[in-house]
């Protein structure tokens, strides 16, 4: 290639070069405004969500209630406290769900009875044991196991502090042979 050729490209390269930074510095330039605007508008807004919130809360929690034991729970957690009225709103459901399907398990339980008589007494008197065994398992496990593993993790890193204690020594050493080597050889 000629010397005119390399320089029309040179300057071509140049010229695009400088109006690709002008383009992406003003890009950012406005994708950063744009973000501290919109973290602007979410910090005013979180004031008011969080209050909309906790009222819906609250008006869902009194009018899915039954009793007035669930109203009178709800007048207590009236702190602004969202998570309280979440907790609320979840324990009213599972106490209404509870009470909706008591009738039809009581249902198929006489049905399961009236079905397989000793049979199926025994096999529930099973899972139950079952059940028991598992909770109190999975209770003297989860101690038991926990102080098990605190204790094998505390003997691992002991061990890894040691030998990197022991390979740190024999680096040094090692360094310090060569180096005394190339001052002899100086």
């Amino acid at each position: 290639m000629s010397d005119p050729i390399k320089d029309q490209l040179s300057t071509n390269l140049q010229k695009a070069k400088t109006e690709g930074g002008t383009r992406a510095t003003r890009i950012r330039d406005i994708v950063w405004n744009a973000s501290s605007q919109a973290f602007a508008e979410v910090k005013e807004g979180a004031g008011t969500l969080s209050a909309i919130a906790q009222n819906t809360f609250d008006t869902v929690t009194v009018n899915l209630s039954d009793g007035s034991q669930a109203s009178e729970e709800t007048n207590r957690a009236t702190s602004p406290d969202l998570l309280t009225s979440i907790v609320m709103l979840f324990t009213v459901i599972k106490d209404r769900l509870v009470t909706q399907l008591r009738e039809p398990l009581a249902q198929a339980d006489r049905t399961l009875t009236e079905r397989y008589s000793d049979r199926y007494i025994a096999g529930k008197q099973r899972v139950g044991q079952a059940v028991n065994w598992y909770k109190s398992a999975l209770e003297t496990a989860s101690s038991n196991e926990f102080q098990q593993k605190q204790a094998e993790a505390e003997l691992k890193v002991g061990r890894a502090g040691a030998l990197i204690a022991r390979k740190e020594q024999q680096i040094r050493q090692q360094l310090k042979t060569f180096l005394q080597s190339a001052v002899a050889k100086i």
